[in-house]
């Protein structure tokens, strides 16, 4: 199975992730029932898991564990830090 990690300190934006890539929590109707009508919803499942982390130290920590069980995240949604490097103390690295 794929792994997405998603990684944000707000919570309500890694719910809003979650609700766009879990669509196995929520009943659906196929695209033809949704056209001609008719059929039951279905829960659809889904070929990847979601992680979450709260900041980059539980993603690195979550990435290397991953890593060392040979099963990588394949991909992950990362917050832009809206802080420079220069502010971080990282200036001209």
């Amino acid at each position: 199975m794929k792994r997405i990690l998603i990684v944000d300190d707000d919570a309500a934006v890694r719910e809003a992730y979650r609700e766009i890539l879990a669509p196995t929590e929520r009943n659906y109707l196929s695209d033809g029932d949704r056209l001609f009508g008719g059929g039951e919803a279905k829960n659809r499942s889904l070929p990847y898991g979601i992680w979450e982390a709260k900041n980059g130290d539980e993603a690195v920590t979550l990435v290397q564990e991953a890593t060392d069980r040979g099963k990588p995240f394949a991909l992950a949604f990362k917050e832009k830090s809206s802080r420079s490097h220069a502010e971080h103390g990282n200036e001209g690295n």
